[in-house]
């Protein structure tokens, strides 16, 4: 997604529709700010929910919210192609989370680390336990999420698959 492109579209038609940026935040539930941020480009990528309820507002897809264009394709098409793409980021967002868990993870590491150096206690095996347990942890939450990531890639390209050959029967029959 090109956030320049995306940003200038959805000024586009917010102007289009006569909303400012204040009203068309009001209407989406978000802060006049994050729709600021989108307009100029200085976010790169948007939650579902925030796409979701600019489609809707704008009368747009989400395909044509992250192309940064109008779209020349048949509503059904387009339908089909929403779903996949939120599927495809509902499954980043999930897979982030898991490596910002190991990200916290390792801080919490490090700041035992920190408490434990700087404590008056001696040097002794339960506190070098701890932080191996703590190490650990974090690096299990990395690869947990690592793991989350390949299977959801997995998943969704069996899904994508298995719509293809299902959106490519629905485009013929349109088509007739």
């Amino acid at each position: 997604m090109d956030a320049i492109k995306t940003g200038n579209y959805i000024r586009e038609k917010r102007e289009a529709k006569g909303l400012t940026q204040e009203q068309l935040a009001n209407q989406i539930g978000f802060s006049t700010r994050s729709v600021q941020k989108w307009e100029s480009g200085s976010v790169s990528n948007i939650k579902l929910e925030g796409l979701e309820k600019l489609a809707d507002v704008l009368k747009v897809s989400l395909n044509e919210i992250r192309a940064g264009q109008d779209l020349d394709i048949n509503d059904d098409i387009k339908t089909i192609l929403d779903e996949q793409t939120r599927q495809i980021i509902q499954a980043e967002e999930k897979a982030l989370f898991g490596i910002e868990a190991g990200i916290y993870g390792i801080a919490v590491g490090y700041l035992a680390l920190g408490f434990a150096g700087s404590a008056k206690y001696p040097k002794s095996i339960s506190v070098t336990i701890f932080l191996l347990l703590l190490v650990t942890l974090s690096l299990a939450l990395i690869f947990y999420g690592r793991r989350y990531i390949k299977r959801n890639e997995q998943d969704l390209k069996k899904r994508k698959a298995s719509t293809s050959a299902g959106g490519n029967d629905n485009a013929n029959r349109i088509q007739q």
